[in-house]
């Protein structure tokens, strides 16, 4: 039985519209009737359906009644009753939502049907408003999900609509949880209960099988107290994780400021996850200890570690041999230790970030000990064993590599090296000079080398670029103008952009910097 009240100052109406209309017959119950608004507001409850209200009335008016009303019992909905078919009265019951507005004299079967139609609506709108609220964690989540993954501007409007605690001004914290097992799948929904019951105030979003974002929404930067409790209760579902035998790492990120921030946030909690490869540890790593060694402006220790950067993606073995003797040559310039070091487990990060991103089809744990067997050679044994179990680390995964090409793909891949090396740098050279040179359409010799190198082709001989430039701009003789030409930038300017774009400094700079 739908329920209304009636409320008039007319006394005589109200009497009429309670006792002429049929109201039982169409399944409609006068629950009560009042003959101002204050008298009204006592008779609202939340059993009360439809409110039908004249809207000039004594002590309190049809616009204040219904104000009260939708604040209090946002279920009911209202129709207005009155002679004034005034603008303004018209428009103050739009701004309230009010379903309805009949005029007097009021027709009775059009106030019957208004009262039926009213009650299907607000219906309709608690269905919605409940599965809304059912879905709301979901919903939540999708954005979240999305935010973090880069879609900033895509989502910023749904967020403020569907999770409107988080303001722009906020500090945002990431942590990421990686049960780095099979059937990871399981085991991700129960590291997510933990880490929602350990931290309620961060919203937890499972980002696939294996990984858990937990995001924090801070007023304020957040100090080492609050931090603090974060790393404990994170440590203290790792070491619930370890009695049942599954191994879980966390990464945690800096605290910045804004939704834009979300993204990096992510990428930040991410990078320290690799931590555990290289360290060969299940642990809680913080984001800032595990960027690369900050290593002093130093012209050598720049040349080692260029000349480590490619490493990974090179296959054909006699040019490894190449890249792995000039690199044991720069390293051997580095007569400081901590420059040596600092240098080396600098290309041992890059190289290992490389490693697992999953191109390779390995065992990961495998390789996650031989990165640090490495690594412990670099900062515990002398240079000369360094830099041996680094190129020793290099030949024996381009060797897993190169086993797990095909033999056609591999005898291919070797082919379009030989042939970015000889068709050099001139205005001519790229994709199209490389596929002539192998016989191949130039889409597959870009999609295969991509396949199989991880890199594109531009990348490649952007890279060879970058290898040749740096060696010619250390004679002294040779003129900036001359290096450009040789490396296939007949404008000189053209060349110091391009070269500052990728090193950070101008040919210059680079020179001088000796």
């Amino acid at each position: 039985m739908i329920r209304i009240l009636l409320v008039d100052d007319n006394r005589a109406m109200v009497r009429a519209l309670a006792t002429a209309i049929p109201w039982k017959e169409n399944g409609v119950e006068v629950c009560g009737y009042a003959y101002d608004g204050e008298e009204a507001k006592n008779l609202l409850n939340e059993g009360t359906d439809v409110l039908v209200t004249d809207v000039k009335m004594p002590r309190m008016d049809g616009i204040e009644l219904t104000r009260y009303a939708t604040e209090n019992f946002p279920q009911i909905q209202v129709i207005f009753m009155s002679a004034y078919s005034e603008f303004d009265y018209a428009v103050a019951g739009l701004k309230l939502n009010v379903y309805d507005y009949i005029t007097k004299p009021v027709d009775n079967q059009k106030l019957v049907e208004a009262v039926l139609s009213a009650y299907s609506h607000g219906r309709i709108q608690t269905e919605l408003e409940s599965l809304l609220k059912d879905s709301l964690p979901y919903m939540r989540e999708r954005v979240v999900m999305e935010l973090l993954m880069g879609d900033v501007q895509g989502q910023r409007e749904r967020l403020t609509r569907i999770l409107p605690e988080w303001q722009e001004e906020m500090w945002f914290t990431c942590m990421v949880f990686d049960l780095f097992q099979k059937e990871a799948d399981i085991g991700i929904w129960e590291i997510r209960a933990l880490a929602e019951r350990a931290m309620p105030d961060m919203l937890c979003v499972i980002m696939s099988d294996r990984l858990l974002a937990a995001v924090s929404a801070d007023t304020c930067e957040p100090d080492q107290t609050r931090t603090g409790e974060w790393l404990r209760q994170a440590n203290r579902i790792l070491e619930l994780q370890r009695q049942c035998g599954r191994d879980l790492t966390v990464g945690v990120s800096q605290s910045l400021q804004g939704y834009a921030a979300l993204p990096a946030l992510y990428q930040q909690a991410v990078r320290a996850l690799n931590m555990r490869f290289l360290l060969g540890r299940d642990e809680v790593y913080v984001y800032p200890g595990v960027t690369e060694p900050v290593c002093p402006k130093d012209r050598a220790v720049e040349d080692a570690i260029s000349c480590g950067e490619g490493l990974f993606y090179t296959v054909e073995q006699g040019r490894l041999q190449e890249q792995l003797k000039e690199l044991r040559a720069a390293l051997g310039r580095l007569e400081r230790q901590d420059l040596f070091v600092c240098a080396a487990c600098s290309i041992l990060s890059l190289y290992a970030r490389e490693l697992f991103k999953g191109i390779l089809d390995i065992d990961l744990s495998v390789a996650g000990k031989r990165c640090m067997e490495t690594y412990v050679r670099l900062i515990e044994g002398t240079k000369q064993e360094g830099v041996e179990a680094l190129c020793s680390l290099f030949t024996e995964f381009r060797d897993m590599r190169f086993s797990r090409m095909s033999r056609e793909n591999s005898r291919i891949i070797q082919r379009i090296y030989e042939a970015s090396e000889k068709v050099g740098f001139d205005e001519d050279a790229g994709l199209e000079r490389i596929a002539r040179e192998v016989y191949l359409s130039p889409s597959y010799v870009s999609m295969l080398f991509k396949q199989e190198t991880g890199k594109s082709i531009s990348q490649h001989l952007t890279h060879l670029r970058l290898e040749k430039a740096r060696q010619l701009l250390r004679d002294p003789e040779l003129k900036i103008y001359e290096v450009s030409q040789m490396v296939g930038y007949p404008n000189q300017y053209y060349f110091s952009v391009w070269f500052k774009k990728n090193t950070g400094m101008t040919p210059t700079e680079y020179r001088n910097s000796g």
